[in-house]
């Protein structure tokens, strides 16, 4: 089998008539890539993150882009295929002039024969997309309006297979590209061909692990495929006929090390390589990593209805975030961009990431790195926040679509459910007030893709749309997941979520600011202001700059300093996902899921993500890791008392010592206790109550709680600091901060930070060094000792180290 790599250096120009003249002219353009990116390059628009020149570029998705590359080619024997993983949406693709085939789907790749069109010599390869914008209107004419007289149901994006956030959203801006944003190639030949293959595992008890293989063969006559898996020098091999295209054989393994989510056991990986051979030689191999592990998700318990998920026989708490695409422009973002988001979501403890219904299938490679660290995947469909047509040629592109995609991706150990959108059924309630049933593109999500899915991958769970639960109310809190966004988004407060009893939360989130390096970068001087104009473009919500100040005034002091305003939203939402998190693990098992919104940014924005798009951790993102941690000690604030809470999130029980201590913030202790605890494996319990009524109501401002958790060993575990006043009532000290850096070694060091006073949310910025913790209370006398890890090729300089605290 032959390959010709046509990624790299194509040319690119507008064919629309009316056009800018600059952009009629042959450009250099860059494979994989966007229309966007490649103008960029070429410094014929401005960048679109910066400022508000998302305004001035909106002309490029309005006309059609036409892509071309010259490659030379020699006749070869066998059929030559040309191979599009990804062209992003409605494209003619043309070979020597020649109408070669056509696609409409940006998440459909495409494998044309291009045989007869090949000429020995220099060919010419041409790709010309429609406009986004021109495409989706035309559909629109042709299927008609999905849901006469309701405007917000009037959006061109529905009418398009192409990610549904590059129209706009509400953390996100309007840059609907196009271009060719996946590998493209030649490949040819008639040899045996291994299409497809993967490891299901059907079941597992004590040390045996049945699983079964199936794979796909092209033109395999004559041949064995040859099996073999390995880990750690340990080999297991079998070499059967081939005897069919679609061959399915079982075994039972001994001895197999599993398959488990982050915190729960190692992510343990297999080498699967499959050999075909014909005659005693290798004619093709194929190899992936696989893993052994059996999902399921409950529905119901000895109490009712639930929604849990079981792991290998054991219910876990899942805890994660949300995934939307890391950039505006995908083939931008990096195979280290994936690695460092996936790795900090892996140390934060989440175990569960949800790709979202609004982005993209993602790369391979996020799959492969959830795969490594232990991430399970919550893999939505495609689909958000809408209604689609229902027309037998959008069913049957949707259905070429999902097959494709649940192929690619069902090999993978980490994914551990198919869900078909993202609130299509929960928006249909609220805006129409009509059986879901009758919602444009139910069929799509309750009939044709689970079809595919238990046709394609079954066993695994599929889940019709997120919020779901009951068809008169799909954001239930009784049955199924919820997305709670009465908080927030419906203007309630944070510490409102101690009546929640949702069961899993899918969604919940609370806003702040990217990091101020991160805004500097996009915001002219003159806008660094919380409420410039350019400041609330850069916050896509409705009325989102007003919720900022809204929950602001209602816990810290709001100051409108810019540098000041960013740091104090930021703790504030840090406090709000804090509350929420530990709310539902003391709620555990009732409530089993609590994922974020979001992880990650795709521009520089304010929105609900715990890292923004260069990377910069929010305070949020420090106050989840904490939260999130396995053993947790958590305090729950009431008007007379204060109630501590363990939550065990490990499988064998928790022995332990807790103390705690009534403070002042100079230190002086006024109440103080200790006493044993013991917490049974995967379980919460409150240990304590302490009736604060007896305090002077004078000082509560003067006082906060001081818990900390102890191991058998005497070691810490988990600590908490509470303050009996809301902080903006609190009469917080100077602490006079110290902070001193100690040996650095291969790129890695720590600071001692210490006060002679309580400081809370200590944020530290050392240059050049990405901290292990941040935002973090300190005790009064206490030197807290903080890990980091020097950036690449940068030596951190304490002379640089900037320290702020709340006030």
């Amino acid at each position: 089998m032959g390959r010709l790599d046509l990624t790299g250096a194509w040319e690119v120009r507008c064919p629309t008539p009316g056009a800018p003249r600059e952009w009629a002219l042959w450009l250099p353009a860059s494979v994989p890539g966007t229309i966007h990116t490649d103008l960029l390059a070429a410094e014929l628009i401005p960048d679109p993150f910066h400022a508000d020149n998302e305004l001035l570029v909106q002309r490029v998705h309005e006309v059609d882009w036409l892509y071309r590359r010259f490659f030379e080619w020699k006749r070869s024997s066998g059929r030559v295929q040309l191979v599009c993983e990804g062209l992003d949406t409605v494209a003619e693709i043309r070979l020597n002039g020649w109408l070669v085939g056509q696609a409409e789907d940006q998440f459909l790749p495409c494998r044309l024969d291009v045989t007869e069109f090949l000429t020995d010599g220099t060919n010419c390869l041409e790709i010309h997309f429609r406009s986004p914008l021109v495409s989706a209107a035309e559909k629109r004419e042709q299927v008609g309006r999905l849901v006469p007289g309701v405007p917000e149901y009037d959006e061109l994006r529905y009418y398009l297979r192409k990610a549904q956030y590059s129209f706009g959203w509400d953390w996100g801006p309007c840059l609907p590209t196009c271009g060719i944003w996946r590998p493209i190639y030649l490949v040819w030949g008639n040899s045996p061909r291994i299409s497809d293959a993967w490891i299901r595992t059907l079941e597992i008890s004590g040390d045996r692990v049945r699983c079964a293989l199936e794979a796909e063969l092209e033109d395999a006559d004559g041949c064995r495929l040859q099996v073999e898996l390995t880990r750690s020098g340990q080999v297991v091999a079998e070499e059967i006929p081939a005897a069919s295209a679609r061959l399915r054989r079982e075994w039972e393994l001994r001895g197999v090390e599993l398959w488990w989510p982050n915190g729960h056991g190692s992510p343990s990986l297999y080498e699967l390589t499959l050999r075909l051979r014909r005659a005693g030689r290798v004619v093709h191999e194929v190899g992936r990593r696989v893993g052994f592990r059996t999902l399921e998700l409950l529905h119901e318990d000895a109490s009712g209805p639930c929604f849990r998920l079981r792991v290998n026989g054991r219910e876990i708490f899942a805890k994660g975030a949300n995934w939307i695409p890391a950039d505006s422009f995908v083939p931008r973002v990096s195979a280290e961009k994936y690695r460092f988001l996936l790795e900090r979501a892996a140390r934060a403890h989440m175990n569960v990431l949800r790709v979202w219904g609004g982005g993209i299938y993602e790369n391979d490679i996020f799959y492969d790195l959830c795969d490594e660290l232990g991430l399970l995947v919550w893999q939505d469909f495609m689909f958000a926040c809408g209604v689609y047509p229902e027309t037998e040629e959008f069913l049957a592109l949707v259905e070429k679509e999902a097959r494709a995609n649940v192929r690619r991706l069902r090999h993978h150990v980490c994914l551990a459910l198919w869900c078909g959108n993202n609130e299509c059924e929960w928006i249909w309630r609220q805006r129409t007030g009509r059986p879901v049933g009758e919602m444009p593109g139910f069929r799509i999500f309750h009939e044709l893709l689970p079809r595919i899915c238990s046709e394609l991958d079954p066993g695994r769970p599929y889940w019709p749309t997120s919020p779901w639960g009951e068809a008169e109310d799909p954001n239930s809190e009784r049955v199924g997941n919820r997305h709670q966004w009465e908080i927030w988004s419906g203007w309630k407060d944070y510490r409102e979520v101690r009546q929640d009893r949702s069961l899993f939360v899918t969604e919940f989130g609370f806003q702040a600011p990217a990091c101020q390096p991160t805004l500097d970068a996009v915001l002219p001087a003159e806008d660094r202001h919380p409420q410039s104009r350019l400041f609330e473009f850069h916050n896509k919500q409705p009325e989102g700059p007003e919720r900022l100040f809204r929950f602001l005034a209602g816990h810290l002091r709001v100051d409108v300093d810019y540098a000041r305003f960013i740091y104090l939203a930021q703790v504030n939402q840090g406090e709000a996902l804090r509350e929420c998190i530990e709310h539902w693990r003391r709620r555990w098992p009732q409530t089993a899921g609590a994922l974020i919104w979001q992880l990650n940014d795709c521009w520089p924005v304010t929105s609900w993500s715990l890292i923004d798009s260069e990377l910069r951790p929010k305070a949020a993102y420090y106050y989840v890791k904490r939260a999130f941690t396995p053993v947790l000690v958590s305090v729950q604030r009431g008007k007379n008392e204060l109630k501590l809470w363990v939550c065990n999130d490990r499988p064998e029980p928790f022995l332990g010592e807790l103390v705690w201590q009534v403070r002042d913030f100079l230190g002086a202790i006024l109440r103080e206790g200790q006493f044993a605890v013991e917490i049974e494996g995967f379980s919460s319990a409150e240990v304590a109550s302490i009736d604060i009524s007896q305090l002077p109501g004078a000082r509560l401002a003067d006082l906060y709680l001081s818990a900390k958790l102890f191991d058998g060993s005497s070691r810490e575990i988990h600590r908490a600091a509470c303050l009996l006043v809301e902080p903006k009532h609190a009469n917080l000290p100077e602490p006079q901060l110290r902070v001193e850096k100690l040996e650095v070694n291969d790129g890695s060091g720590a600071l001692a930070i210490s006060s002679p006073a309580f400081a809370k949310a200590v944020r530290i910025q050392l240059p050049g060094a990405e901290l292990e913790d941040n935002f973090f209370d300190l005790e009064p006398g206490e030197t807290r000792i903080v890990s980091f890890r020097a950036e690449r090729g940068l030596t951190p300089d304490l002379a640089g180290v900037e320290i702020v605290w709340l006030k």
